[in-house]
């Protein structure tokens, strides 16, 4: 009655929780709290104690904990359905640093369903610290992490130099735990580090080994985004790049969003416009012509689409593949007495797979929308509140940490050392 699988802000549901929570809060004057919070909201001076709070509230508060703690329950039971037929210890005890490893990433860089905002975001603003230090603890969001040569070390710290920005860090071994025991003879390291009250800190496990040249540009390559966005010249060259793309597809196609006949049709002018888009570059850099031209082939998916599918140009992504553009413009465009079952299913649909903020942001500057509002069951004339709605269904899109899906040929700059 109130929308696909019950969803509604205008529903019963929601108005009498809305209801019971405002009348309680009226009628408390004051709040009693323990120790726990006071202590709890202090900034600690080393970084193991702010991890603590964060793994905490992260994993265990109401306001992040189901949706942290729904994920990590899903790759323990993953993990444990692949490990259970392997006997080799050195392998699970490397399955098992990758779940740690992954939980770090998660208490830090996945986002909850509630407003899309990180749990760090929220615990630094509730911090009984001042402005600089809450500042400070903004930098824990960009994580240097990758492959890092080892250089050696002292009696206090373990020197490491990433392999791709060639920056070099000194991490406090007091951070490192059974880490800092690793075999001798390594020539890398896999790591996370935590830059957190002037210090270099471990965060996450520390694996070390031997690797060849070969082998370290081929996983460097492939996880080029993960290891390089801590990095601020690599954001700004990647979004540079996708800006200068933009640019060009508007020039070429003459518009932000076109539509095909077939994923045929649809490949055949994409193929088209990077074969332009080489000759044109080619006119500064020759050398740029024995380089492979980027194609659309006949096995991609997109290739073999028998319907309409429709070529989105976005500002801040690679190219989106719309299918059924026109129907969904059709029915979100229907008087509510036109609506049926099957209109509503299919919204919904796209707000759950379709998950491109530029996307509906282009449908709603383009389009009136009545039956949307309808089916949502709330107002979503103003911006904010479409970005509200978008925020729930998009969570993930809203992460500030995500990049383009791009990635930088040959990408390096000059490292620069950082002490603790």
């Amino acid at each position: 009655e109130y929308g696909y699988n019950g969803f509604g802000f205008n529903s019963p549901f929601f108005l009498e929780a809305r209801d019971l929570i405002f009348d309680y809060l009226d009628e408390i004057e004051e709040v009693e709290t323990t120790s726990f919070y006071v202590d709890y909201l202090k900034l600690p001076s080393d970084y193991i104690s702010f991890k603590d709070k964060i793994s905490w509230f992260a994993m265990k508060s109401y306001i992040s904990g189901f949706h942290c703690t729904g994920y990590m329950e899903k790759i323990l039971k993953e993990a444990a359905e692949y490990v259970k037929d392997i006997d080799d210890d050195y392998r699970i005890e490397a399955i098992n640093a990758g779940i740690y490893a992954e939980m770090d990433r998660v208490i830090f860089e996945k986002n909850g369903i509630l407003s899309a905002l990180l749990p760090l975001d929220i615990l630094i603003e509730s911090l009984h610290c001042s402005q600089d230090e809450k500042n400070a603890l903004q930098a824990l969001k960009y994580r240097p992490k990758g492959y890092f040569e080892y250089l050696g070390n002292d009696d206090d710290h373990i020197c490491l130099k990433h392999t791709i920005t060639n920056q070099e860090y000194k991490v406090v071994k007091s951070s490192m735990g059974r880490s800092r025991n690793d075999k001798n003879d390594m020539t890398h390291v896999n790591a996370t580090l935590a830059y957190y009250n002037n210090t270099y800190n471990l965060s996450g496990m520390l694996v070390g080994n031997k690797i060849s040249q070969n082998e370290l540009k081929t996983k460097n390559s492939k996880h080029q985004q993960a290891y390089c966005k801590h990095d601020t010249g690599y954001r700004e060259e990647v979004r540079k790049g996708i800006q200068l793309q933009y640019e060009k597809a508007i020039q070429f196609f003459g518009k932000q969003l076109i539509l095909f006949e077939n994923g045929k049709e649809l490949a055949r002018e994409l193929n088209h416009f990077y074969q332009w888009q080489y000759e044109e570059a080619a006119k500064k850099n020759r050398d740029i012509l024995h380089k492979k031209t980027p194609l659309v082939s006949e096995s991609d998916d997109i290739y073999n689409h028998k319907e309409e599918t429709g070529l989105f140009v976005s500002e801040n992504e690679n190219f989106l593949f719309v299918y059924n553009h026109t129907n969904l413009v059709n029915i979100l465009q229907k008087t509510l007495t036109e609506i049926t079952e099957a209109d509503r299913y299919e919204v919904f649909k796209h707000l759950e797979n379709l998950h491109s903020i530029p996307y509906w942001k282009y449908l709603k500057k383009t389009y009136k929308m009545p039956a949307l509002s309808y089916l949502l069951q709330c107002d979503i004339d103003e911006d904010s509140d479409f970005e509200a709605l978008l925020r729930f269904f998009m969570h993930s899109e809203f992460n500030e940490l995500n990049l383009p899906g791009a990635t930088l040929a040959n990408w390096s700059k000059k490292g620069v050392a950082v002490d603790d």
